[in-house]
Order: structure tokens, then sequence, then C-alpha cells
């Protein structure tokens, strides 16, 4: 019987692995994503990370930036309510000096991340999204930028968007996680 509390018997054995500090096996991982036990789950993901991290915490104080709610997805993807088509009303797309307002207004405060969401606007050229993320890392050098919108070209996007990553400061990497549905750019150092 493990030592954490689970309410889903297909869990104990997890749990057992968890409490002994062993690694989890792909069929662990399933098991995990199919259970609804979500106290069960988060006992055990506190126990490893409190067994790593000890009492520490960390937080990510993140602002959302939106350069546009016009989405060429608007009519077929349930992830948000704010698109727009290009011709429907409240359709906005924001100069890049209206976006580096609203991340000036982040300087002094706790701010560790721009996470730039928003539309995928297909008139919007490839110049306007190097040009604020090149703009924001050299406005802003200590705080992350990380670009959450699917793109379409994404070869040659993510070999920009690499380079533009680069360009600010050598030791600055961004990688586009390959297996994602949504693919996530981030800049880190």
């Amino acid at each position: 019987m493990p030592h954490l509390p689970v309410n889903d018997p297909q869990l104990e054995s997890i749990a057992t692995k968890v409490d002994a500090g062993e690694r989890l096996s792909l069929e662990d991982a399933l098991s995990l994503f199919e259970s609804n036990d979500l106290l069960g789950i988060g006992a055990m993901a506190s126990a490893a990370n409190r067994r790593v991290n000890g009492d520490r915490v960390l937080f990510s104080a993140n602002q959302h930036i939106n350069p546009t709610n016009v989405c060429v997805l608007r009519n077929v993807c349930a992830f948000c309510s704010f698109a727009r088509t290009f011709r429907e009303d409240r359709a906005c797309t924001r100069s890049l000096h209206d976006v580096f307002a609203e991340a000036e207004s982040a300087r002094g405060g706790p701010t560790s991340e721009f996470h730039i969401v928003g539309g995928l606007h297909l008139k919007l050229q490839l110049s306007y999204h190097l040009g604020m993320i090149r703009r924001l890392r050299l406005r802003h050098p200590d705080v992350r930028v990380v670009d959450d919108r699917r793109k379409r070209g994404l070869s040659r996007r993510n070999a920009a968007l690499h380079h533009t990553g680069r360009d600010a400061s050598s030791h600055r990497k961004c990688w586009l996680h390959p297996g994602a549905t949504t693919p996530r750019l981030f800049y880190y150092r």
C-alpha cells in the first residue's frame, strides 16, 4: 500500500514508485493521463517536486501581449472566444508602437515573461513578428519572450526567429517544440 493517498486503484503502483523516487514508465504516464483522480495525481506531483526542490517555490510573472485578435482559424478552432475574422466587428491589429507601450508598463514590476498570444493574422508580414520579438528583447533584456501562436511557413519562420533570438545576445537560444500540436517558441537565457 503506497504512502501517498490515491483513490484510483490503477495509480497505487505508480504512487509506490513515486514514493520510492523511482522513474515512471510510458505505461505509468498513460495511466496518469487516463485517470480522473486529480487529487491523487496532484499529491504524487507534489511529493516528486518536494523531493527535488524542498519547500522552494518559483513563480513566473508573465504579461500576455495580444498583437491581434484576427485569426484565420476563427471558424474551426474552439480554443479561444476572442478571435475575429478580418472583416468582423471588433477585429483589431495593434501597431508595434502599441505593443511596446503595453510592454513598457511592465518595467519596474515583477514581470519575468512576455507571453505573446493572439490570432493567426495571415496578412501580417514576417517582419512584423521579427521586429516585435527583436525589439521586445532589446528593450527588456531580463524578460523572457514566449510566442505561443501557430505559425504558417513554419520552417522559414523558425529559422528567422532562431536568428532573431541570437541577435540580441549570443547566449540566448530559441526552441520550437517539434511534438506539440501548438508549437511554442521559447526565448530563454
